[in-house]
């Protein structure tokens, strides 16, 4: 008797699994579901795409391949399943209640710290959704508007993540597989066998939820930039420098790679928020006498776009008066005021970083009586007033010992408004 070929096992596994996950549909009322295969058991979850139609989208294309994505470290752009083969990164007890835990997920590189899809966008809270129960699924992220991919499952109760993390979603079965994962042995955080999601299936079910398609809400669109040779010359005996053109489209960032190796470049760290089109910059490199290569991405965003993309000439101040930070022309020094300008200092160092909505400083002051390290994460949310929500923190190497709401206005040298 012929054996059947190898590929037609898997043929006939993956059929046979179709028909699982199709047979299940048809036992849920309409909506939209994900299952989640671990290799601790599944777990089912429904979608909230009517309260939160651009994260659900997101889930969705991520999980289903069709939301092109970066792969972290690189400037290759995917459109693979994203989840597929993910870890839990993050297991932890937000409160002294025993039900109060979480399981995180959605990280390319399995940690809490960075593994995003290459794009951010900004939260959908409801207030019809509450973190009141076990299985609610929320967006983590790191301040407002700035989701990607990581998300969590909610052990219990946890109001204090109420109108802070986008919920999208509730379990409507596997709760037994989240408490085997959180009753699993720990190490720093996370299980110390790894918890692997194998895959994430969606399930439409119902004519509305058929009709979802997660390239109708406006997500971040990732694509490659036509990059063009402007100009070629030598700088001395062993350099030379060369010059790039490309065409900029409305609201988007930048991402340029060069190096002597297609397969090993390095990211130039120019991440530009254009927000006029037809714009065409040069772009300068230098480099030995070998071969060297380009590569660009572009994340357009249906949004205008707000946060200064640097420091030059970029003052911050608060409704309160509270302070008071201008940097220089040059945007590498500035100065500092608190309380109207009665205790000055100066900037000695800084770290800015600017995405889509938001921007966060770590910045070193001279300040004499206030810790030396002044935190911002800021979001800028319009342009006809310049104005920003976020975070003030002073930082005195030990504690945090200030921590401030923050509302202001911000004026910025070169392209303030759209």
């Amino acid at each position: 008797m012929t054996k059947p070929s190898l590929h037609l096992l898997h043929c006939t596994w993956l059929g046979l699994a179709l028909n699982m996950v199709s047979g299940y549909a048809a036992s849920l009322p309409d909506g939209l579901y994900a299952v989640w295969n671990t290799n601790m058991g599944s777990i089912t979850g429904e979608l909230f795409y009517a309260e939160a139609p651009r994260t659900v989208a997101n889930f969705v294309g991520l999980a289903e391949g069709t939301q092109t994505w970066v792969k972290e470290g690189t400037s290759e752009l995917k459109n693979d399943p994203f989840f597929d083969g993910q870890i839990v990164n993050r297991v932890a007890q937000l409160t002294p209640d025993s039900n109060s835990w979480i399981v995180q997920t959605g990280s390319q590189n399995g940690t809490n710290g960075g593994g995003g899809p290459g794009y951010t966008f900004k939260d959908e809270i409801s207030p019809t959704r509450r973190h009141d129960k076990m299985g609610v699924i929320s967006m983590a992220n790191s301040g407002t508007n700035s989701n990607a991919a990581q998300y969590f499952f909610c052990g219990g109760p946890l109001v204090h993540l109420d109108d802070v993390h986008t919920i999208f979603g509730q379990l409507v079965g596997g709760g037994n597989t989240l408490t085997n994962i959180v009753t699993a042995p720990m190490t720093n955080g996370k299980p110390t066998d790894d918890v692997a999601f194998t895959s994430v299936n969606i399930l439409r079910v119902g004519t509305e939820a058929e009709a979802f398609d997660p390239a109708a809400h406006d997500l971040p669109v990732v694509e490659y930039v036509d990059l063009k040779l402007q100009g070629i010359y030598r700088t001395n005996t062993t350099e030379i420098a060369y010059g790039l053109a490309y065409n900029c489209p409305t609201n988007a960032f930048l991402n340029l790679w060069t190096g002597e190796n297609l397969e090993a470049l390095s990211d130039r760290g120019v991440k530009l928020i254009h927000r006029d089109p037809g714009v065409a910059p040069d772009s300068a490199n230098t480099s030995t006498n070998t071969p060297h290569f380009a590569s660009m991405f572009q994340v357009r965003h249906a949004e205008n776009l707000y946060t200064p993309q640097e420091t030059q000439g970029l003052r911050i101040t608060d409704t309160a008066d509270t302070f008071d930070i201008q940097f220089d022309p040059s945007g590498t020094s500035g100065t500092v005021e608190f309380n109207l300008g009665t205790l000055q200092g100066t900037i000695s160092g800084f770290l800015y970083q600017a995405d889509a909505y938001r921007a966060t400083f770590a910045m070193i002051h001279s300040v004499g009586t206030l810790p030396p390290r002044l935190d911002l994460k800021l979001s800028f949310l319009s342009a006809e007033t310049n104005s920003y929500s976020g975070e003030l923190l002073d930082w005195n190497g030990v504690n945090w010992v200030l921590n401030q709401t923050l509302v202001g206005e911000f004026t910025y040298e070169h392209d303030s408004k759209p």
